[in-house]
């Protein structure tokens, strides 16, 4: 072989391996590439993001990102997620959430009691929003507690009309709860610490559970502390209490009205995921099941987080914010993401569970599944605690991105 020869076969297999590497590197960017897209579409369980606020304290309707809110409290939801109503406490409103954009549906802002014309109706401190769909002529009534005004106010959406129910029991309602059944409304009362029921046929108002004094016990006797959270089982036969002032979440038999503790320890506050009487708790808040019973969502109200009860073990643990309880306004994944204050609660679909974060003045969505699509993020600007923020696409896309040029780096130096 001649010295021509040989450069010339040196040269074809050069080229023959730099075709190879372009080939490879061709290969892992069209995964790179896959990988991204996908992960900007599906999130992971705890992934979190901001679907409405801009975190300023205000009143101003508009696009979901730049409306603002003061401290939001219940939410509520409806024709699959499309619909979401927010008890606005601050502003003494109801303000809806749909196609990206927010409205104000009842109440004009000043404190006060008026029924009427929605918009020209006055709450004063209204905390909590259940709904009922009429089935025959899908009309939707939201049922609102006018904490300070010591009644359950209703409105027609989409009527436009708002009125209260007679009742002279109550003292501070705050929770609401509808059976499946919609027969009965089921309401925390702050200042009697008692569960109520309320006959949505007539409007009448009996004691359901708690002895009216502050305490912690269990039983037929059971006492409670400020329970602020409530949802009912599926079936309707048991009824989940956050029972904020006790630290734990409580279980109510419906048939016998026997009250037993789910998780958590009485007055033992902190930070623990754990089975049962081993979690800990800090001031739970909000509660809700899925729609087969198979996991409860709690926010904790002091302790900036999104907690998960598996129902069928009772073992508790964080989905979202700070292990630590720290304040912040961050969009991420699971205990990256940060609350302040998370109140209310809600199911969209048992994938999305939607959180009305009320120190930062946001409604926020957390995946509650693996490989979701969560279509409702919008941009948002870290406040408090946070030093950097991002939207969860964004944050995704800037590791995938990372990774990317890594991989392109060390193609090129092998090649």
């Amino acid at each position: 072989m001649t010295d021509i020869d040989s450069e010339e076969w040196r040269l074809r297999e050069r080229a023959s391996l730099f075709d190879l590497c372009r080939q490879m590197l061709l290969f892992r960017l069209s995964l790179c590439l896959m990988m991204l897209a996908t992960r900007a579409t599906s999130h992971l369980l705890g992934d979190t993001c901001t679907i409405a606020g801009n975190g300023a304290t205000g009143y101003a309707d508009g696009a979901a990102g730049a409306a603002s809110f003061s401290g939001p409290s219940g939410i509520s939801t409806w024709a699959n997620g499309n619909s979401i109503l927010v008890v606005d406490t601050g502003n003494n409103v109801v303000r809806l959430l749909a196609s990206a954009q927010v409205s104000t549906i009842a109440g004009n802002g000043r404190q006060g009691v008026a029924d009427g014309q929605a918009t020209s109706a006055e709450f004063n401190s209204p905390s909590d929003v259940a709904t009922k769909t009429d089935f025959n002529t899908g009309m939707v009534t939201a049922l609102v507690s006018d904490t300070n005004n010591k009644k359950i106010r209703f409105l027609y959406v989409g009527q436009e009309q708002v009125g209260s129910f007679v009742q002279t029991s109550m003292q501070q309602p705050s929770a609401l709860a509808l059976a499946p059944n919609q027969a009965t409304l089921i309401v925390s009362d702050l200042e009697l610490h008692q569960l109520l029921t309320f006959n949505m046929a007539d409007g009448k108002t009996s004691k359901f559970v708690g002895n009216g004094q502050r305490g912690y016990q269990d039983g037929a006797t059971a006492s409670f502390n400020g329970p602020r959270g409530l949802t009912f089982s599926p079936d309707g036969t048991y009824i989940l209490v956050a029972d904020t002032g006790n630290h734990v979440v409580r279980k109510i038999d419906v048939g016998s009205a026997m009250t037993s503790t789910l998780a958590g320890a009485a007055g033992m506050a902190g930070y623990q995921d754990g089975m049962g009487v081993d979690a800990r708790f800090q001031s739970p808040y909000g509660i809700t099941i899925d729609s087969v019973g198979q996991f409860a969502y709690v926010s904790e109200t002091d302790g900036n987080r999104i907690r998960m009860i598996d129902l069928a073990t009772n073992v508790v643990s964080s989905i979202s914010g700070s292990s630590l309880g720290l304040a912040g306004s961050q969009d991420g994944e699971g205990y990256t993401a940060r609350f302040s204050g998370p109140k209310g609660v809600t199911l969209m679909n048992d994938q999305v569970l939607l959180v009305s974060d009320s120190n930062n003045n946001r409604i926020r969505a957390v995946a509650t599944k693996d490989n979701i699509k969560i279509d409702l993020c919008v941009s948002s600007t870290t406040t408090q605690n946070a030093t950097a923020t991002a939207n969860e696409l964004n944050l995704d896309a800037r590791v995938s991105v990372t990774s990317l040029l890594s991989m392109i780096l060390l193609l090129a130096w092998t090649c």
